[in-house]
């Protein structure tokens, strides 16, 4: 994991147990909140979450739709996360149902412990 990969992954966990984000499930953002891989896409400096189900890249923006339930593997990448830690995830957020806190320590636990 490199630097900027850790600093990502900083920057979510904080943002996870900021209080700012209420949470949901099922997708990355609905009218009521977030799931917790939506909070990543709001943290990450070059990809937003549109407010329409479209999901398009441009040499300006990188947007993905609101309605998706998994974030962009090219965005995931930059976080140093493998598809099987991302379903982890949004299971322990949409099936598990556990509060932003818990994943975020769960995060913190399995990928910046050595910090």
């Amino acid at each position: 994991m490199n630097e900027q990969q850790k600093v990502l992954l900083k920057q979510w966990v904080e943002a996870l147990r900021s209080g700012k984000y209420k949470k949901d499930t099922c997708q990355l953002k609905t009218s009521n909140g977030y799931c917790c891989m939506g909070v990543a896409v709001v943290v990450h400096p070059e990809w937003k979450i549109s407010n329409t189900k479209k999901r398009y890249n441009d040499e300006i923006e990188k947007i993905v739709g609101y309605e998706n339930e998994f974030p962009p593997v090219e965005m995931i990448k930059d976080f140093g996360l493998n598809i099987e830690f991302v379903r982890k995830l949004i299971r322990m957020n949409d099936i598990e149902l556990l509060p932003f806190n818990q994943i975020a320590d769960y995060i913190e636990k399995e990928l910046l412990s050595n910090e």
